[in-house]
C-alpha cells in the first residue's frame, strides 16, 4: 500500500544478468543477478537501486527460524516484509 492508501503492485522480473521491480510498466530498480544472489544469502546493510530499497526485514517481522527476513521500500511505500514463501522463491529463482 503506498502511503495514500492505494495498492502498490510490484512485478520482479529475473534475466540472465539483472533481476528487475517493475511498478506500472516501468522499471524501478535494476540489480546486478549475481549481487542480488549474495546479498539475499545473508542480507545485511541496505541496498538501494533506482527507488528500490531492499534491507533486513525489522525486528517485529523476523522470527527465531527466520531471521534472514527482507523488506523492500519505494519512496511512496512503507517498508514491507517479503513473506517467507516469497523470499523463497525469489531466492530460487536467481540461482
Amino acid at each position: 500500500m503506498t502511503r495514500s492508501g492505494r495498492a502498490a503492485g510490484i512485478v520482479i522480473r529475473v534475466l540472465a544478468d539483472r533481476v528487475e521491480f517493475r511498478r506500472d510498466d516501468h522499471c524501478v530498480g535494476r540489480f546486478n543477478r549475481e549481487h542480488l544472489r549474495g546479498w539475499l544469502t545473508a542480507p545485511h546493510c541496505a541496498i538501494r537501486v533506482g527507488t528500490v530499497t531492499l534491507s533486513q526485514a525489522p525486528e517485529s517481522d523476523r522470527t527465531p527460524e527466520r531471521d534472514d527476513r527482507v523488506a523492500m521500500s519505494l519512496p511512496d511505500v512503507p517498508e514491507w516484509a517479503f513473506s517467507p514463501r516469497s523470499l523463497d522463491d525469489l531466492r530460487r529463482c536467481i540461482r
